[in-house]
């Protein structure tokens, strides 16, 4: 997911999805970017902000919130990379990148009907 969001010194991140380990693999590709991960379950945002710090990854921005509505405190983004299972894409990933970003998102495959 991070080879496909083609990131590049200096990009802005949105990470959906909390976890510490993927958004510190995102901090060394963007460099002094700014990179925020976020998770709608209060547990997994305290974990991953407690391991993130304790690695020295002090500069993830990590907040509880409902990935369906993105972040737009730090937007806008030159990626948004959702690493949670997705039925669509909602409305505000795409009005929180920039003109030339990239969304990255597994997307739920329905079956077709016969």
């Amino acid at each position: 997911m991070i080879e496909q969001a083609a990131l590049r010194p200096g990009a802005r991140v949105l990470r959906i999805g909390s976890g510490g380990y993927n958004a510190a693999l995102i901090t060394h590709a963007v460099g002094i970017g700014i990179v925020t991960t976020i998770d709608i379950d209060p547990e997994l945002t305290d974990r991953a902000r407690t391991a993130l710090a304790r690695t020295g990854h002090h500069t993830v921005h990590v907040a509880h919130a409902d990935g369906e509505d993105g972040y737009q405190a730090n937007a806008p983004y030159d990626a948004i990379i959702v690493t949670v299972e997705a039925a669509d894409i909602a409305p505000t990933w795409t009005s929180q990148l920039t003109p030339d970003g990239i969304l990255v998102v597994p997307l739920r495959q329905q079956p077709q009907a016969h």
